[in-house]
């Protein structure tokens, strides 16, 4: 097993955004249909210091269903810890019957104080009732000098572990003038990132992690 120590983000607890507070919106009413301008939905975890807020220029309320749709959103999460973090995407849908959030179409994760670092997806899934993001379209992950290349995953708030599974990875090394010294490429089957460890392990089935470097002439 090869381990690779990397700066990443991490999301916290399984929220209940059916229970948030939403603050005054602009509402019209059309074809059965509530269609709210600067829509903003706001949530208070007290059992872990966590706020989720959530905003859009537009959003679409069904009132046979409860269900929101949300337009050009962006939900951000904040913590005492400073581990904020930023999702961006074009449409986000909150299932109130099924307690699903579903985020898609260009999605981007980032860490707002840090946003070199950030994950590319089409869509994620969170069931609000579990303490699992689904992760089900490719990933492409960049932190600093480090991008890895995943086929899908998931994410367990509870033990703050990211699980990829058939994973490119490629970093380069730089000396102290900037210069480019050498490049790491790493190919396996399943990585694991660890919060507690700040590690990301690899492994494979029947076969070894491919492990190569390059060094670069300047």
């Amino acid at each position: 097993m090869n381990k690779l120590s990397l700066l990443l983000f991490t999301i916290f607890s399984v929220l209940p955004l059916f229970a948030c507070q939403k603050s005054p919106v602009s509402t019209n009413t059309l074809d059965n249909k509530n269609y709210i301008n600067n829509f903003e939905l706001i949530h208070d975890n007290t059992n872990n210091n966590t706020r989720v807020k959530i905003t859009s220029p537009h959003a679409n309320l069904d009132p046979s269903n409860n269900n929101i749709e949300i337009t050009d959103s962006s939900i951000e999460i904040f913590n005492t810890k400073g581990n904020d973090i930023k999702i961006k995407s074009g449409i986000s849908n909150l299932n109130n019957y099924k307690n699903l959030i579903r985020v898609y179409k260009n999605v981007n994760i980032t860490l707002i104080k840090n946003k070199d670092s950030y994950i590319l997806t089409d869509s994620f899934d969170w069931d609000l009732t579990k303490s699992i993001i689904e992760l089900n379209n490719p990933l492409n992950i960049n932190i600093d000098n480090t991008t890895i290349s995943s086929s899908n995953g998931f994410y367990n708030i509870n033990l703050g572990q990211l699980e990829i599974n058939n994973n490119i990875l490629n970093r380069k090394v730089y000396n102290k003038e900037g210069e480019n010294i050498y490049q790491i490429k790493i190919i396996s089957d399943f990585g694991k990132w660890i919060k507690d460890k700040n590690t990301l392990e690899f492994n494979s089935i029947d076969k070894q992690v491919e492990t190569t470097v390059n060094f670069s002439k300047y």
